[in-house]
């Protein structure tokens, strides 16, 4: 009966391992999805087609690798780096984009990410009266919570600025490096926050952090925006200028087409006062007149011709 029990335990154990470790595989898939969803939007413009395909293959096979280095620890400074190297290269691979902007938009996609799983464990554990860390280092039911709320509140953020934002922008350069340097601080901010939080262990400070979240990522987006503004303001000067010279241009064919008519109706004239005279010399039979008053009309029509 014993051993029974015992292996009732185990086996039940090992299920709940693979149910959290299923959970976690889901997780990282929806993540690198969102990632090739948000960045797409951007980086692709036309529609994915066929290479959706190659973003759901990419997503399974990077959740795999991400599952991997969560073996190692589930949260871990250096495993984020190495997720983050790997979400970079997916996207290089599927939409062969530029590296900077590939750089901005997965910058900006990893401080989203990583304030809202942060806000999710901060704020779960206020509700649960229970300690962040735990929630971010351990498997548990109540990470599972975790996971549900935050890959929840993921997919509902980026679906949403999919949908909004499905556009092409113009990104001037000097704004593109301004984002990703904001975009690395605020991330390593994000980090160093919880790794202090995590080494003092002090519970207090669990809703300080959790508005601390929130709030980054209201500055993010609000620093997206103003980049997105700034160059759909740059654009439109150039549009501007575009109709202006286009409008000059137009001014001038109108110029040179009058100047053409005048001419055209100068030439009708003379041609109308040449074939009077020509006429008048003609009924009075006076051909040497005619072959006199030819010559230079003739001599006239050459230069005109040249």
């Amino acid at each position: 009966e014993k051993c029974k029990n015992s292996i009732n335990e185990l086996l039940g154990g090992q299920s709940m391992t693979t149910f959290y470790w299923i959970m976690e595989y889901v997780a990282s898939f929806i993540e690198i999805s969102m990632c090739c969803i948000f960045c797409g939007t951007f980086l692709e413009k036309e529609r994915l087609g066929d290479r959706k395909y190659l973003v759901l293959a990419g997503s399974g096979i990077g959740a795999i690798l991400v599952i991997v280095l969560n073996r190692i620890d589930i949260f871990s400074d250096i495993n984020s780096m190495l997720v983050t190297l790997i979400v970079l290269f997916l996207q290089l691979l599927i939409y062969k984009a530029k590296v900077g902007k590939s750089v901005l938009f997965m910058l900006i996609y990893m401080v989203i990410l990583t304030a809202i799983d942060f806000m999710t464990a901060y704020f779960t554990a206020l509700v649960l009266d229970t300690d962040a860390g735990y929630l971010l280092n351990t498997q548990s039911p109540k990470r599972v919570i975790c996971i549900l709320l935050s890959k929840s509140l993921l997919i509902l953020i980026i679906v949403t600025l999919s949908k909004m934002l499905k556009r092409t922008l113009i990104f001037l350069k000097r704004y593109v490096v301004i984002m990703c340097i904001y975009s690395i601080f605020l991330l390593v901010s994000l980090f160093v926050m919880v790794e202090l939080n995590m080494n003092n262990g002090n519970p207090k400070t669990d809703l300080f952090l959790t508005i601390f979240f929130i709030a980054s990522i209201l500055i993010e987006l609000l620093m997206f925006y103003f980049v997105i503004k700034t160059g759909e303001s740059y654009e439109q000067r150039q549009k501007a200028e575009l109709i202006e010279m286009k409008n000059r241009m137009l001014q001038k064919s109108l110029d040179e087409t009058n100047q053409a008519f005048k001419l055209w109706k100068s030439s009708v004239h003379d041609y109308k006062h040449n074939i009077i005279a020509l006429t008048q010399l003609a009924d009075d039979g006076n051909i040497e007149e005619i072959k006199k008053y030819l010559k230079p009309e003739n001599e006239l029509m050459d230069r005109k011709m040249f």
